[in-house]
């Protein structure tokens, strides 16, 4: 086959391939927007994007998505707890304002608790902190877990834990250190080192 008809070929199928996305694009937006007969329930009082003026109160619209997804949604939804949680948790993050955040009854509790000097669990703080703060060629970007505050009294406090420590291992299960992966790559990559090791 000569060069001319491979390159004709090609062009013909980038632009079936192109029809192809543009056509299925165009009938899923007709079917979202209820122009379309389909199997599916019409989502026209729903999208948001429809560029149509609805004027939908919030109320209806978060029941009119419920009643959506509890009907199509392929599992069925048991806690509608978790939903409404899910739902305003998302909304709370696309904020994307540092000041703003979600809290469900426990962690509003225990955040409630921190502020007053109580801390719930074993009573530390942990930070993951960079051995090596550089991009340098070679080098690990791995965290390590810092103890950064314990509370006096608490369980970390009485098992030995001060500011600082680096945490190694929890119940007996190695966390990934940086320090370690390090020393290994150093081990592997030094000339020094016998090829065997018995």
């Amino acid at each position: 086959m000569s060069e001319v008809k491979k390159g004709i070929l090609a062009t013909v199928g980038v632009a079936l391939g192109a029809v192809a996305v543009i056509s299925g694009t165009a009938y899923r937006n007709s079917v979202d927007l209820g122009l379309t007969s389909a199997s599916q329930p019409s989502l026209a009082g729903l999208v948001a994007s429809a560029g149509k003026d609805q004027d939908i109160p919030e109320s209806a619209y978060f029941d009119q998505l419920a009643d959506l997804l509890k009907s199509e949604y392929v599992d069925d939804i048991a806690d509608q707890m978790k939903l409404a949680d899910g739902a305003v948790r998302g909304m709370v993050t696309r904020l994307d304002d540092p000041h703003c955040l979600y809290f469900d009854a426990k962690n509003l509790a225990a955040y409630k608790d921190a502020l007053a000097g109580k801390f719930q669990g074993i009573g530390a703080a942990f930070i993951l902190r960079y051995a090596n703060e550089k991009d340098e060629p070679g080098a690990v970007r791995l965290p390590r877990l810092i103890v950064a505050e314990i509370a006096k009294g608490g369980s970390a406090d009485k098992a030995g834990l001060r500011p600082g420590d680096v945490i190694t291992s929890i119940d007996n299960h190695w966390v990934i250190n940086s320090d370690e992966i390090e020393a290994f790559r150093k081990l592997v990559t030094d000339k020094n080192t016998p090829s065997e090791v018995s």
